[in-house]
């Protein structure tokens, strides 16, 4: 017992991770399980919560017993601990209710998973789905180097991995660099693992919505309504995946003009499917309840979609937490409707208090930190202050460069549109 703690991080191990030693799940091992536990915390060389449900061991007692394992003893050690870790990850982190163990399982994660691990993929999408992007590229770099090194280029784990940064590099806002490895990759894993395996079907996906995000909504729009039949043959109609491109083929084909009040529709059609086939709290079905309150204020309702976004803003905050990328959409609709609804006051108030978190979770450039800066300038200006308008969005030229500067609508300036629900 002890020679296995030992492989993990210095912090709190659920009790749980360690009901499947010696390969047996019977009442009896759970009881020697603890009893083991308990010597050990006799000895003082491990602590456990007054629950029992946590163990750490003193970070000293750690040092001491790695130092004295042969070779063969550490890796016969770590291997278990890993095989332990992998069946104790849940297996959808789409689902926020999965975070709370994710987050306690990642630093064991980090300590004794391996970088080419299969395990690793849920661990770094839980990353990317908690909102957490530049922990989750940084950890996808490293295990993309690897892999690319042992196994090759063209080898199937190597493309998945390759096609997962790309995507990583989009979602903190490469996006052109993003959008161009996809490009790449797309004829690549057509040819080596076939139009209908789920890498290639992921490529395509993130490509369709990287060329969005860069700037050219119809062929995102394009792209997706080819796909999503595919997905739907290859996947099942209420597949994740499958779900999400429909998701995506709505918002993409708001965004390349079909009439706002279809998207609006097509999102209020969509929302009982995922929550049905998904369930309310998964991130697809957030997702589209947010375009659903966005797109109805699109269509002319704007104390609709405040009122939707009233309701979204802190179910999402208990859900996923104030920080996470889709709460910072809810609140920059509350923001931008409450001011297309009538309080340009609101707006410019509830635009200056969500930019500063924005501007941490996200950076200073990325394109929807430039969009919220974009947003605060034009309802500065709208609530009787044209010089302050100025002034800010004076400061946004030389970031964004002219060519993103893509115009005005309806009197607001609308600023490198990163497509997000907003």
């Amino acid at each position: 017992m002890l020679r296995v703690l030992v492989c993990y991080a210095s912090a709190d191990l659920p009790r749980a991770v360690l009901n499947g030693l010696q390969g047996a799940k019977d009442s009896a091992v759970d009881g020697a399980v603890d009893g083991a536990l308990d010597l050990l915390v006799s000895y003082g060389v491990i602590d456990r919560s007054p629950d029992g449900l946590l163990v750490r061991v003193h970070r000293q007692v750690q040092a001491v017993i790695v130092a004295g394992l042969t070779e063969d003893e550490r890796a016969s050690c770590e291997a278990t601990a890993a095989a332990l870790l992998r069946a104790a990850l849940p297996r959808d982190s789409g689902h926020p209710s999965s975070w709370p163990v994710y987050a306690s399982l990642l630093p064991h994660a980090r300590a004794v998973l391996a970088l080419d691990s299969a395990a690793m993929d849920p661990v770094i999408e839980y990353l990317y789905d908690r909102g957490e992007y530049r922990a989750a590229l940084s950890l996808q770099r490293r295990r993309h180097a690897v892999m690319h090194d042992t196994l090759g280029p063209e080898h199937a784990d190597t493309l998945t991995v390759g096609a997962n940064l790309a995507t990583l590099l989009g979602a903190v806002g490469n996006i052109a660099e993003g959008r161009d490895r996809l490009a790449a990759l797309e004829p690549m894993t057509e040819r080596l693992l076939g139009p209908d395996h789920p890498t290639t079907l992921d490529v395509r996906a993130n490509l369709a919505g990287l060329v969005g995000s860069a700037g050219n909504a119809a062929e995102a729009r394009d792209r997706f309504t080819a796909l999503v039949p595919v997905l739907e043959r290859a996947l099942g109609l209420e597949h994740s995946v499958t779900l999400n491109a429909r998701v995506n083929l709505a918002f993409w084909a708001g965004e390349a003009g079909t009439p706002a009040a279809e998207i609006r529709d097509r999102f209020a059609a969509l929302v009982p499917v995922l929550e049905r086939a998904l369930g309310g709290e998964h991130l697809i079905t957030v997702s589209a309840r947010v375009n659903l309150a966005r797109w109805s204020g699109e269509s002319g309702d704007p104390a609709d979609a405040r009122g939707r976004f009233v309701a979204l803003v802190p179910v999402l905050e208990q859900t996923v937490g104030g920080e996470h990328p889709f709460t910072c959409d809810a609140r920059f609709g509350l923001a931008r409707w409450s001011g297309e609804g009538g309080d340009p006051a609101g707006a410019r108030d509830r635009f200056a208090a969500l930019l500063p978190l924005v501007e941490q979770v996200r950076g200073p450039e990325h394109p929807v930190t430039l969009e919220i800066r974009g947003a605060l300038a034009n309802w500065v200006g709208e609530t009787g202050d044209p010089v302050g308008a100025r002034d800010r969005l004076a400061m946004l030229v030389p970031v964004c460069g002219p060519p993103t500067l893509v115009g005005v609508t309806r009197g607001k300036v609308a600023l490198c549109d990163g497509g997000d629900g907003g």
